[in-house]
């Protein structure tokens, strides 16, 4: 039996052995969490701990809302969770097909393709040997949608849509897996396993070959400056470099006064 659980500052979903959890990370933004074992990791992976924040949780007779600023998560009974910013517009939802699922997302008017033989959920664990499991979640694409960042890959596509990129660090390859949309959003796919990152038409799917537990962050904001100054806050800046200096110096000139008097001084800054 499936339940759905409001906390003092986060939301949960459980079925079975899975738990889902939603919970606000700093300014606009969600971390979203999912294990099959009975608590979570609380390994910090690539984010800094979350500054307090308190976010408005509304529940309803199926679902549970939760707003942090900018961005409003949607959990309905059967797990399924999509994400709205602050005009009510659907940013993201999960991908489900199932016989019995409807989706909860406002991007189709005619929710006639969620109702399927295929037994896709959006969130899917598969176990593997020693407690581990073989992880993919999949959302819905949208064919308006165009995709950025994620590193540095040897292609000459700026824009993502369309591809497929393996999260792993090879020679000449920085994977980065932190992706800012067109439609408002930035994800980070805050799992360090090795996996693949598919932005494809009909769908968008994360996967970890080996991993614990789910674990990704979504901010949202309508600039892509927003969205990168809330991603820097909740992962950290870089450090200059060890002897390294960015200052002015002013190198005062003494110039002869053209009337033979004191003379005057110019500032003048370095090469």
């Amino acid at each position: 039996m499936s339940e759905l659980i409001q906390h003092s500052n986060s939301i949960e979903w459980r079925f079975e052995r899975q738990i889902l959890r939603i919970e606000p990370w700093g300014e606009n933004s969600l971390r979203v969490r999912a294990t099959c074992s009975p608590a979570f990791d609380d390994a910090l992976q690539a984010l800094l701990p979350a500054a307090p924040c308190q976010a408005e949780i509304v529940a309803e007779a199926e679902s549970l809302t939760l707003r942090n600023g900018n961005i409003t998560a949607t959990l309905n009974l059967k797990g399924q969770l999509a994400f709205y910013n602050q005009r009510g517009e659907l940013l993201l939802e999960e991908m489900w097909r199932q016989r019995s699922t409807v989706g909860i997302g406002a991007s189709e008017k005619s929710q006639d393709k969620y109702v399927s033989a295929l037994k896709l959920d959006g969130r899917e664990f598969k176990p593997l040997m020693g407690g581990k499991y073989q992880l993919t979640v999949r959302f819905e694409s949208r064919p308006d949608e165009r995709i950025y960042g994620m590193g540095q890959y040897q292609q000459p596509w700026l824009d993502l849509k369309g591809c497929t990129l393996e999260l792993a660090q090879r020679n000449s390859q920085a994977s980065v897996p932190f992706m800012q949309s067109s439609l408002g959003y930035g994800l980070l796919w805050n799992n360090p396993a090795i996996g693949e990152a598919s932005f494809a038409k009909n769908q968008t799917e994360w996967r970890a070959r080996v991993t614990g537990e789910m674990d990704y962050w979504i901010t949202a904001a309508d600039t892509v400056a927003d969205i990168t100054r809330q991603y820097v806050k909740a992962t950290g800046t870089p450090p200059l470099r060890p002897g390294v200096y960015q200052r002015a110096v002013a190198v005062q000139i003494t110039l002869p006064h053209p009337a033979g008097g004191a003379g005057g001084c110019a500032g003048v800054s370095p090469p």
